[in-house]
């Protein structure tokens, strides 16, 4: 996830958004999503806040580029709030 995170900067320092398949890293950060609403390092990971960290500014960027709704990847914000306040 902090590969990803650096990648996504770095793309969006350079405006080099093509050489990233974003279809894929969305999907991998969904992938990572735990049941407690933060991410982790892979499938069924446990949380982790600096990787969530890294997932949620993996998804601005993208988000301040591509146009995506950022509600459709982050569908229960109350769980991920949770996890966020109680770290």
């Amino acid at each position: 996830m902090r590969f990803a995170y650096c990648a996504c900067v770095l793309a969006s320092y350079q405006n080099s958004w093509p050489s990233i398949d974003v279809d894929k890293l969305l999907a991998y950060i969904q992938s990572c999503r735990s049941y407690d609403g933060g991410f982790g390092w892979s499938i069924l990971s446990e949380s982790h806040a600096g990787l969530t960290y890294c997932a949620l500014g993996c998804l601005k960027l993208i988000s301040d580029h591509m146009k995506i709704d950022l509600d459709e990847y982050l569908a229960d914000k109350d769980k991920l709030i949770y996890f966020l306040v109680s770290k």
